[in-house]
């Protein structure tokens, strides 16, 4: 059926990590610096903005889901509870719960993967097309080097790439929950059903999906002022 009537959905957004890039871009315009860029590149802009916009939304769901299931396990009996002598019965929760909770993480690191390589896309195009030749292998260093010159790790990257490339294409994820003394608990994202935790390689805690977010956060910042400041000093 052809389409003839619709609606857009209006797409204000509440990320602004482009909009002070774009002031960058418009000044270097109007020195005579650079020609203008095509409009493809809004649509990319557009694109991280509403990638970015997802993120706390996808943070907010997997720490409900999350609280939700360390209520559920707060009194649990200590027949449910595997130690590396014991093996417990495992708990049944609402699969409703915790099939979105893998949903979330799952979305989690394909939303975040994603958005670093639509942000490496666009600083590529600004050096591309301000006259320096920045080859499509080469954007992944040039972003290294710019985080770590600021004195930050970059190292969260690559514990992104890893597990998202992991689930995306090899593996799904499996859940279970760590014990701690005064009911301090942590969520374990396994990538196979694990009977013991003593090989880390084997699985992602929550913390880690914490380091990605900080390491993602201090990290699109530097490339933000980094290109500013490149647009500058044309």
């Amino acid at each position: 059926m052809k389409i003839n009537q619709w609606v857009h959905i209006m797409e204000v957004g509440g990320d602004p990590w482009v909009l002070p890039i774009y002031s960058a871009i418009n000044d270097a315009f109007k020195r005579g610096k650079i020609k203008k860029f095509p409009q493809d590149f809004g649509q990319l802009g557009l694109s991280i903005s509403t990638r970015s916009n997802m993120f706390p939304r996808i943070i907010k769901r997997i720490n409900e889901k999350y609280r939700k299931l360390c209520k559920e396990i707060a009194n649990i009996d200590h027949k449910y509870i595997s130690t590396p002598t014991k093996v417990g019965y495992a708990f049944k929760v609402d699969d409703t719960l915790k099939y979105k909770l893998l949903i979330d993480i799952d979305s989690f690191l394909f939303e975040f993967n994603s958005c670093c390589e639509l942000m490496a896309k666009f600083l590529q195009q600004i050096y591309l097309h301000t006259g320096e030749s920045l080859q499509k292998k080469d954007v992944g260093k040039r972003i290294q080097e710019m985080i770590e010159e600021s004195g930050e790790s970059y190292e969260w990257f690559a514990i992104l790439d890893i597990h998202r490339n992991l689930f995306l294409h090899s593996r799904a994820p499996y859940v279970a929950v760590a014990l701690f003394p005064n009911k301090k608990y942590d969520l374990l994202i396994m990538k196979e059903n694990l009977h013991q935790f003593d090989d880390e390689e084997k699985f992602i805690r929550l913390s880690q999906l914490n380091s990605i977010l900080k390491g993602f956060l201090k990290g699109r910042s530097i490339i933000q002022q980094n290109l500013i400041g490149y647009l500058k000093n044309l």
